[in-house]
């Protein structure tokens, strides 16, 4: 399958979800040169001042003469009840442009309560980085004797976002996020820069010209008190919803999102289900949230990836 050959699912399976119309059997991977080292930096925060740091993160993600970042920098946030981290990735070879962006970066915000610089080189970046990294730091002897790690399970929700989130929603926000017992993070990812460059028809993925995204994810081990996790995530999350899109990464399985197709599918609705019906007229690849012309069944779908699976269906559908 590939542009000449099946072209139609060929497009839908670089961003809709292959489960939904095929059984994937192999793979054709174009692989790039990963850098030599990948350069970290991060700044923490205490809650007293979540606010702020929040707002400026999203000022710098909207003053365009500042977020016009290098294809190898990467700023993201994330947000717990108990601080608020801003991290910089760098993936190039030029320490000024790495050195400017955290100046610009230190001079819009308060004095960080710590900070980290640290350098690693790929494979140590990605394993630590996917929350699979061994204590004997041979990560190459886990590369090649291909080691699993447990899976965990955890609730995840997602949002886009085009505009700042308001004062008022914030407020609303962290209130929400102290009220609770227990972790929940949010991690801010910017989005536009290189994705935005590719046609939104490209691809079956539609979402490639909003400012930032969030990832809501709460985590428990205790049965019997996920039922209050899950509601203090949906709080929350829907502290912030109004000022989002109202648009989600395709990945997210909610049940609770409403007119689902739309949230994930947005522009690229009708020419999937025209898809659909074409390769899978008996629908034998029915799920919760198949491909089809009115939203199915409500049925509880409780997430089960890692991170790493996230970053590689992002590369993957660019």
């Amino acid at each position: 399958i590939n542009k000449t050959h099946e072209p139609e699912l060929y497009w839908a399976l670089r961003g809709a979800g292959g489960g939904l119309f095929v059984i994937v059997t192999e793979f054709k991977i174009r692989l790039v040169k990963s850098p030599p080292l990948v350069r970290r930096f991060s700044s923490t925060w205490y809650p007293n001042v979540t606010k702020l740091v929040m707002q400026r993160y999203q000022s710098l993600l909207f003053d365009d003469k500042i977020s016009n970042f290098s294809n190898n920098l990467f700023l993201f946030m994330r947000v717990l009840k108990t601080h608020v981290a801003i991290s910089i990735l760098y993936f190039g070879i030029e320490f000024d442009e790495f050195n400017n962006t955290i100046s610009s970066l230190l001079a819009t915000l308060p004095t960080p309560n710590r900070t980290k610089l640290y350098e690693q080189d790929w494979l140590t970046f990605v394993y630590k980085l996917s929350g699979i990294a061994n204590g004997s730091g041979d990560h190459q002897l886990l590369l090649l004797d291909r080691l699993t790690y447990p899976t965990y399970h955890f609730k995840a929700k997602h949002l886009f976002y085009d505009r700042p989130i308001s004062s008022h929603n914030l407020d609303k926000f962290i209130d929400r996020l102290a009220s609770g017992d227990g972790e929940i993070t949010m991690i801010f990812l910017p989005w536009d820069g290189y994705l935005s460059t590719i046609p939104v028809d490209e691809t079956a993925f539609p979402h490639r010209h909003f400012k930032f995204g969030i990832q809501f994810q709460v985590s428990s081990n205790d049965e019997q008190h996920e039922k209050e996790q899950m509601n203090w995530l949906n709080q929350v999350y829907l502290a912030v919803y109004n000022d989002s899109t109202k648009h989600s990464y395709v990945n997210y399985i909610d049940r609770d999102v409403p007119n689902w197709m739309n949230v994930y599918h947005h522009t690229h609705q009708q020419r999937l289900i025209n898809i659909q019906h074409m390769y899978d007229k008996n629908n034998r690849f029915y799920f919760e949230k198949t491909i089809e012309e009115s939203n199915g069944g409500n049925q509880h779908i409780f997430l089960n990836f890692h991170l790493a699976s996230f970053v590689f269906v992002v590369f993957f559908i660019v």
